[in-house]
């Protein structure tokens, strides 16, 4: 909606936005009235949702009510890196490409109050409610992932560069170590796939705030690294990313993405069959796949346990070349944090019309930085 607005000033999508941003708040003021902490869902209690998740409570790892500005919420807990790095994307991109000053006002409200609560906590969120086992409150740290924390640091500079300025230079060395990171997620590239939607998100906002030089080139340099393993997989997003921060990418890129966005509205929102799936046709070439192995670290996605069993099956069939976008699989709300790898199958669900963000994220981001027209 922020693309849409910076492209066509149009109502709606301010309307939207103003919406978004009033929900988020609400996941905020939920879990600690004007703290950063975020919830993943809230509901008013006497919503109809609200009344499901009060219902089945304990099957939620971590479920509260609290009221909020005269209402009260069933919310859930245990907030991850991953949800962090969706919100705060929405919010500073929101902020820089809608400038609408109640809105920027808003957004740089709601990220500072992320970058002082982590500031606050060591760069851990934890649970608004302690756990019976282990570790009482730990739920989302980002001391192992310094391209989220620098990024939020990063944000908070560019909204304050003279409150922020010192915090910036205490966690600038981080770039160095960056590449670090994307060496080690760029050796599996079909298990845990969502792993590089996220990546491409952190590293948007990164490369497009960061004004040294030589920071820059740190961060590029991690980035080539992660682009380098999934450049060739058709991915309308990412190569939006490359084609929109890195100078002299967009033409590059301009093509594939347009074919992409076109090939993907070929695809029916409604969970319908897929025509031909690549699962049981024989001209697409197949493989059978094992997960990256690193024994020695403990790391074996190919055959991780889970207390229900194989998290990852030991040996998959996969496509040997990624496949067309219209070919992909279905059972999807964000396609492009999938595997291209992955084999569609029959299977379908024609009561299920998913919202379709990963054809609107692309087209409108891409009518933002003037590739489609």
């Amino acid at each position: 909606e922020a693309f849409r607005y910076h492209v066509t000033k149009s109502q709606e999508a301010l309307k939207n936005i103003r919406r978004v941003l009033k929900g988020i708040e609400v996941l905020f003021d939920v879990c600690r009235p004007g703290d950063g902490l975020l919830a993943r869902f809230a509901a008013p209690v006497n919503s109809k949702l609200g009344k499901w998740m009060r219902q089945r409570k304990q099957h939620f790892k971590e479920y509260f009510e609290r009221t909020v500005r005269g209402v009260r919420y069933a919310a859930i807990g245990e907030i991850s890196r991953d949800q962090y790095c969706g919100v705060m994307l929405g919010l500073m991109t929101t902020h820089d490409f809608v400038n609408v000053p109640a809105v920027r006002t808003k957004c740089k409200e709601l990220i500072l109050r992320v970058v002082e609560y982590f500031k606050r906590n060591n760069w851990i969120a934890r649970r608004v409610t302690p756990r019976k086992k282990g570790f009482p409150y730990l739920t989302a740290p980002l001391v192992q992932t310094p391209s989220h924390l620098y990024n939020y640091v990063l944000m908070a500079y560019h909204l304050d560069p003279v409150k922020y300025s010192g915090l910036r230079r205490q966690y600038a060395p981080l770039t160095s170590m960056l590449w670090i990171t994307c060496v080690v997620g760029a050796m599996e590239t079909h298990f845990k796939y969502f792993g590089f939607n996220l990546a491409h998100a952190t590293y948007y906002s990164l490369l497009r705030l960061e004004k040294d030089p030589r920071r820059f080139q740190e961060i590029l340099r991690a980035f080539l690294i992660l682009r380098k393993a999934v450049g060739h997989h058709r991915n309308a997003w990412f190569n939006l990313v490359e084609a929109a921060t890195v100078p002299g990418k967009r033409n590059q890129w301009k093509n594939i993405i347009i074919d992409d966005i076109r090939r993907f509205a070929l695809r029916d929102l409604w969970e319908t069959p897929v025509p031909n799936p690549t699962a049981t046709d024989p001209s697409v070439p197949k493989v059978w796949y094992t997960g990256i192995k690193i024994t020695k670290i403990g790391w074996n996605l190919g055959n991780r346990k889970s207390k229900q069993g194989y998290l990852y099956p030991k040996k998959v069939l996969i496509a040997k070349y990624p496949q067309p976008v219209e070919r992909r699989v279905k059972n999807t709300s964000f396609l492009w944090q999938r595997s291209p790898f992955e084999l569609s199958t029959s299977r379908s669900n024609p009561r299920l019309r998913r919202s379709g963000i990963d054809m609107i994220l692309p087209y409108w981001m891409a009518r933002a930085y003037g590739i489609l027209k």
